[in-house]
């Protein structure tokens, strides 16, 4: 295909029946586009579902949803509704009167109510508000054909890998009159085509043809075939709605059209119609009655008139079989060729009439050199014979029939200089309102070329007079207002074959024609379709989003079993808030999209810490790459710890029973271990058992390659040098011949610290180097390994690294990005980009906190070279994903005052709570505080805070949120003193009449675990306490249903007690709850004694080994 830039005009054929679009490359070859299904044609339709709107592919929705869908919507354009009332029972869509008696069509779809309100129709007969408020939008044909160019114009540009397309070539009936030709423009103009000519398309056949025989010379449409001379062609093209026939001079290189004719009103619709009625009468005369007169009739009887046409092409008879929906009558009709020829009858005499009309006008019949056919009806025999007949020869198809207007549009994009076509069918009059005298402006004879017509009107009434202009003296089309005594101007016809103005000097006279659309109109036109195209791909972007979804959400129940409990339910909780943004109304599309996607990014981060890095590099299809050197004497045992996940029955020995179990897999990243040769037999054996999931690797050695390979490594590490040169380029041959063996290298480059560099700047010494070290051990490695780059791993590790990676903060992080991005270029650059994305670059060394939370998520690092084994704890929390669970449960009560006594309803409330969480195997801790506003002692437990998060009347959701930013400075300074922080959530009042409290108390405690995991850290949201705070009167079904929740670690109830008989009734529950511990402790105030305060602090000493602070925030009486 040529290049896009090349073509800068498409050709499109709007056919009645299917439409098709074309484009003539620099080499003269022209290119008909196929649809997404591969057709050169795509039908004529367009409907509306429920979510959707079809172009082309409509065809199949037609007896699903028939009243929706529009078709033949090309004999509708430019026509008065009182024209077309004969054709209505014929189409299963609504068509409706303007207010100016124009067509309107009216469609019904929740696709088209997503639309903005102002859009709708004002032309028809009631305005946009009362058509809207019914569920309607009513189209102008100019709309709905418009869309079927947009089709085609998205086809070509998709053809083309270019941009907007705004130039057309657009084949019309060479028949049609000013208003169908106006708007035929203005549709075109709504599809987004700035720059439009048209060409009739019996001209266009004939360019084909001319083309196809090589009796043009055109050097921008192929190479001259031949010189015929002069001859004259009949043009008889009978497509899908409408006739054209064309009498053609071609000769000396020029093509002229010498005569025109036509009907805009017969097509293979009219023969498709005269076999619906033979239909209709069968039916009758079988059944008595006439046949459904439902929708859904006028596409079976369509569709089936159809076939039956086709069959008869080429058979004598067609078999029609009409069902219908009830399944309890059926038609089956025998069509005889003969019997649908006396049918038509009256269409073939219009056929014969209009190339009559064309023959007389110019020529003899026997003066025609050939008859040529174009398109798809003219593959009825009838249409062939009558030719024959007349004209003493065979008609001549074109060599593509079916595409023969679209290919000629083609190749008069590029050859209209050699084409001559500016005769005008119908004659153009004048004459002032009131007169009888006629002035004549274009003369309907195809001896008389259109040619602009200048004119000079005095204006005798002296007054604003109107001079009423004419087609063919019989149809008006307009009127020509002058306000000036005397008005001069020039009439001419444009590119389009529309009757135009231009105004000559300072006289004031404009044109106004009947049933031209207003340009306010047209522009709501544009905007409608404009953001209907928004729309789809809002839609179409929603889906794919979707797609991605489900994808990642698939991937994520996979292994979501091996989250935590409490991370579980976050992330069911987040899910569940995210895929609602995928439902809902179309029209919310874009907002739906903007929230979606923050939701499914907040999504992506929270598996990630669930499940951990390693599993979300593997989504990409790229898995981190992490090795480590096995030099300890206990190298058996942490094989066997490395390969429990992996399905090592026997496990770890029983003094490895406290090592924390690496959670890393070869299905979520490629595992190295490097062996020394002593150990290599037993950890093969070992890993045998897996099924070779982990990689062995062995470091550098003169043994060649080939030796390594079948001794079983797959791996071998070679170093370069920054202060032996020498060595590099031995190393190097290492590298080259280790890669021709098969095997994958591991090739480190590093930089050295000098003896004065200061630890100040070691993490930038890279910056103030003229050639880093890395970079010539790279260079060299390149020069050495050259075209046989392949299977190499680039281990960057930093001088730094080599000290104290601690004392760096992100400034060591940029440096090895900055250095991995460097490396990644360098290769490029000696070497190509597939070398280059080929290359692993991993980062060796000692690892920070800093260094693990960001370079695996930057992507910039694809994996770890670590100098130690798998145990480091870091590593398995940040890579591996979360496994702790949260244990233990929390029960804080409150009391107001002194005189009161324990509930039995709060009692009786508590006892299932415990023996719930008893079953559960959960401890439990009973807190007993009041609020008390006395400062404590240096020599006092800091009581730290209880936060209440809870506003009344609101949506707890975003007020959670807010509350938790005002409280983040309080809750960092309590986990700087390393106490543990309680958040006490108390829902709304109206919550507690819900049926689904616990579901609300769940949600909220998940969003926020959620905020901690997002504005702090994996740590942070695993050591907060979140409780809740509940009335007494709350049943104890209810509280066992909070109590169990993942996320909730108590409750909070409000208690009356007095000091003898709350202890009483502590004791009587902890008799009743073997399995529970109870912890009491009492803040009294200034003047009470301290005893319970120290109980308190004893208990809290006893569920933590740490410090832990309380404080009560409206947890009293006047908190409810």
């Amino acid at each position: 295909m040529a290049a896009a830039s090349t073509i800068t005009r498409i050709a499109i054929d709007p056919g009645t029946s299917s439409c098709a679009v074309a484009v003539i490359g620099s080499d003269g070859i022209v290119h008909v586009i196929p649809n997404e299904f591969r057709e050169l044609s795509t039908p004529s339709f367009v409907t509306f579902t429920d979510k959707s709107r079809l172009v082309g592919q409509a065809q199949k929705q037609a007896r699903r949803i028939p009243e929706n869908v529009l078709y033949e919507v090309k004999r509708l354009i430019g026509r008065d509704y009182d024209s077309i009332t004969e054709e209505l029972r014929w189409w299963p869509f609504n068509v409706k009167r303007g207010l100016q008696g124009e067509v309107r069509i009216e469609v019904r779809s929740p696709f088209l109510s997503w639309l903005s309100k102002e859009d709708g129709d004002e032309s028809g007969p009631e305005d946009a508000s009362t058509a809207e408020q019914r569920g309607a939008t009513l189209f102008a044909p100019e709309e709905i054909l418009a869309m079927l160019l947009a089709k085609m114009k998205s086809m070509a540009e998709s053809f083309l890998h270019c941009g907007s397309l705004c130039a057309a070539t657009i084949a019309v009936p060479s028949f049609y009159n000013d208003r169908q030709r106006s708007a035929t423009k203005i549709a075109a103009q709504i599809a987004g085509f700035t720059d439009v000519e048209f060409v009739n398309e019996a001209t266009a056949a004939a360019v084909a043809y001319a083309h196809d025989n090589g009796m043009l010379s055109m050097s921008k449409c192929g190479p001259r075939q031949r010189q015929n001379g002069h001859s004259k062609v009949l043009i008889f093209s009978l497509g899908g709605g409408s006739l054209d026939v064309a009498l053609v001079s071609i000769g000396d290189g020029r093509l002229t059209v010498d005569a025109v004719d036509g009907d805009t009103c017969l097509g293979g619709k009219d023969f498709d119609e005269e076999i619906i009625e033979l239909i209709e009468e069968e039916w009758v005369s079988k059944f008595g009655k006439p046949l459904d007169s439902r929708k859904g009739t006028a596409l079976k009887l369509k569709i089936a008139s159809e076939r039956a046409k086709r069959d008869l092409t080429s058979l004598r008879n067609a078999l029609i079989e009409i069902e219908l929906f009830d399944g309890q009558e059926k038609l089956v009709l025998n069509l005889e060729r003969e019997v649908f020829e006396r049918r038509c009858r009256p269409l073939f005499d219009r056929c014969l009439e209009c190339f009559l009309r064309v023959a007389q006008k110019q020529t003899e019949p026997q003066e025609v050199q050939a008859v040529v056919l174009a398109g798809g009806s003219t593959r009825i025999p009838e249409i062939g014979r009558m030719l024959r007949v007349f004209f003493d020869k065979a008609p001549q198809p074109l060599a593509y029939q079916d595409e023969a207007i679209v290919r000629g549009a083609a190749l008069f994009t590029a050859c209209r200089d050699q084409i001559l076509d500016n005769i005008y069918p119908r004659g153009i009059d004048f004459k002032i309102q009131g007169d009888s005298i006629w002035s004549t402006v274009f003369t309907k004879d195809g001896n008389v070329r259109v040619s602009p017509f200048s004119f000079r009107i005095s204006n005798y009434r002296g007054e604003e007079t109107d001079l009423d202009i004419f087609e063919g003296r019989q149809n008006r089309m307009g009127k020509l207002r002058m306000v000036d005594e005397e008005v001069c101007g020039v009439l001419e016809m444009d590119e389009c074959g529309i009757l135009v103005l231009r105004e000559s000097g300072r006289s004031t006279v404009s044109l106004h024609k009947i049933g031209q659309a207003r340009d306010e109109e047209i522009d709501r036109w544009k905007h409608r379709a404009q953001e209907m195209i928004e729309l789809e791909a809002c839609i179409e972007q929603m889906s794919r989003e979707k797609y991605e979804w489900m994808k990642y959400t698939g991937e994520v129940d996979k292994r979501k079993l091996e989250c935590p409990n409490w991370l579980r339910d976050v992330i069911c909780s987040c899910r569940i808030e995210v895929e609602g943004w995928l439902e809902g109304a179309a029209g919310d599309c874009k907002r739906r999209i903007g929230k979606f996607r923050e939701g499914f990014e907040e999504f992506k981060r929270l598996c990630e810490l669930a499940l951990g890095e390693a599993w979300a590099r593997s989504l990409s299809g790229r898995k981190l790459f992490v090795a480590c050197r096995l030099e300890s004497d206990y190298i058996d045992e942490r094989l066997r710890l490395l390969l429990k996940n992996e399905g090592d029955d026997q496990g770890a020995s029983e003094s490895s029973s406290s090592s924390k179990l690496f959670p890393l897999s070869a299905n979520l990243c490629d595992i190295i271990a490097f062996v020394p040769d002593d150990k290599l037999s037993a950890a093969r054996e070992l890993i045998a058992r897996t099924g070779n999931t982990i990689e062995v690797a062995t470091r550098h050695s003169y043994e060649p390659p080939e030796c390594l390979r079948d001794q079983g490594f797959t791996y071998v590490l070679v170093r370069m040098s920054g202060g032996k040169p020498g060595w590099n380029e031995v190393a190097g041959n290492l590298v080259k011949m280790s890669v021709q063996a098969g095997l994958f290298v591991i090739v480190c480059v590093e930089d050295h610290l000098d003896a004065d560099d200061s630890s100040d700047d070691q993490c930038h010494d890279g910056n103030d180097r003229q050639e880093p070290q890395w970079l010539g051990q790279l260079q060299d490695l390149i020069r050495q390994v050259g075209s046989y780059w392949r299977n190499i791993i680039l281990a960057y590790q930093p001088a730094w690294s080599k000290t104290s990676p601690w004392t760096f903060g992100s400034s060591a992080t940029e440096d090895v990005l900055r250095v991995a991005r460097h490396l990644r270029q360098a290769v490029v650059d000696s070497l190509n980009h597939g070398a280059a994305a080929a290359t692993r670059i991993i980062f060796e060394g000692e690892v920070s906190e800093d260094i693990w939370h960001s370079l695996p998520k930057l992507r910039v690092i694809d994996g770890f070279l670590l100098p130690g084994d798998f145990q480091d704890s870091i590593m398995v929390d940040k890579l591996g994903g979360a496994r702790d669970e949260r244990g233990g449960k929390f029960i804080i009560c409150g009391h107001a005052d002194e005189g009161a006594v324990l509930g039995e309803s709060v009692k009786s409330a508590l006892s299932p709570v415990l023996s719930k969480l008893e079953r559960s195997e959960e401890d439990v801790s009973i807190i007993i505080a009041d609020r008390s506003d006395e400062p404590m002692t240096e020599n006092e437990v800091p009581r730290g805070k209880v936060l209440a998060i809870w506003k009344p009347q609101e949506e707890h959701i975003d007020v959670v949120e807010v509350q938790l930013e005002g409280l983040r400075k309080t809750m960092e300074e309590s986990n700087a003193r390393w106490e543990d922080v309680f958040l006490e959530y108390r829902p709304a009042p109206d919550d507690y009449s819900k049926e689904t409290l616990s579901q609300v108390v769940g949600d909220a405690h998940s969003q926020i675990r959620r905020w901690f995991l997002m504005h702090g850290s994996l740590e942070d949201a695993r050591r907060v306490r979140i409780i809740c705070f509940l009335d007494d009167q709350i049943s104890a079904k209810t509280l066992q249903e909070i109590a169990a929740l993942p996320n909730v670690d108590g409750i909070s109830v409000r208690l009356t007690v007095t000091g003898s008989v709350f202890e009483s009734s502590l004791r009587e529950m902890e008799r009743n709850n073997h399995g529970a511990r109870s912890h009491s402790g009492k803040a009294t105030s200034a003047r009470s004694s301290r005893s319970g305060w120290n109980a308190l602090k004893a208990s809290l000493s006893r569920v933590n080994s740490g410090r832990r602070g309380l404080a009560i925030l409206n947890n009293s009486s006047k908190a409810k």
